[in-house]
């Protein structure tokens, strides 16, 4: 719910599946799940009716917001003390590595 809330209002399913790195195919459950409990609608696509496209309703979305609040203060917790450069560093390793496991996805 974080990241459609991030992606914005009227985001593809797809869409939501790539940003979190899960196939369309994962999510559909979570996205019945989420749906049941009124906290997204999916809707289908204004150009490509077969293509759902996501809503978060009003509880969704405070929900989401407060899920977000918690992480952010989770991750300011978390981070206290380390400096910039060390932070920088290691952003640049793990921006790598994904860069690494992308590119062997492929290769059998």
């Amino acid at each position: 719910m974080v990241h459609l809330a991030r992606l914005g209002a009227d985001t593809r399913q797809a869409d939501l599946a790539r940003a979190i790195g899960i196939t369309e195919a994962s999510l559909v459950r979570t996205l019945h799940q989420l749906e049941h409990a009124g906290l997204i609608a999916r809707q289908p696509g204004h150009d490509d009716r077969r293509a759902n496209r996501l809503v978060l309703s009003d509880r969704g979305a405070k929900l989401a917001a407060q899920i977000d609040e918690r992480l952010i203060a989770l991750r300011i917790e978390l981070l206290e003390g380390i400096p910039d450069d060390d932070l920088n560093a290691t952003l640049r390793v793990l921006n790598h590595v994904a860069q690494r496991v992308t590119e062997r996805r492929g290769r059998p």
